[in-house]
């Protein structure tokens, strides 16, 4: 964030990373709970997240890709990747993933059942580069796994 500010004067931030976690009263049974997963509890997670990053002002938000991801201990969440642009005023973006007044970025939610509880984690960075800051950002592969790493570690909690 500080080596963005240094060289474009953009203070903002460009990577996130969060958690919930849902119990329910009385708790669900393992069999319940995979059905609601992924027939209730992700398709709504996914739709908030969404809307989340639009009301915090992302553009062009939309669902690129589905999947089962591993989280560890045996455990695979069902995860979503989206695609959006953070604006910055006066900013070009670089690297073929941005647009002329935005930074394109990639955002993931996982959710997965443990225990007596569902717990939803995820976050975005960016997949583009800024004018005038083109070291400012690590690869998106790095940001991705790292963003990987912090959402296994919150499954091994």
């Amino acid at each position: 964030r500080e080596r963005v500010r240094a060289a474009t004067g953009h203070d903002r931030l460009w990577r996130s990373v969060f958690v919930a976690r849902l119990t329910t009263e009385p708790p669900l049974t393992p069999g319940v709970a995979g059905l609601v997963v992924r027939s209730v509890a992700f398709p709504r997670a996914r739709s908030r997240f969404r809307d989340d990053l639009a009301d915090r002002g992302f553009r062009a938000v939309e669902e690129v890709e589905r999947r089962r991801v591993d989280v560890g201990g045996g455990q695979r969440a069902r995860a979503a990747r989206l695609s959006a642009v953070v604006p910055v005023d006066d900013a070009t973006a670089s690297a073929g993933a941005g647009t002329d007044d935005g930074v394109a970025v990639d955002a993931w939610i996982a959710l997965w059942h443990r225990d007596r509880e569902m717990v939803a984690a995820g976050g975005f960075y960016p997949v583009a580069t800024l004018s005038g800051a083109p070291d400012a950002f690590a690869s998106p592969g790095e940001y991705r796994e790292r963003l990987f790493e912090f959402v296994r570690a919150v499954s091994e909690e």
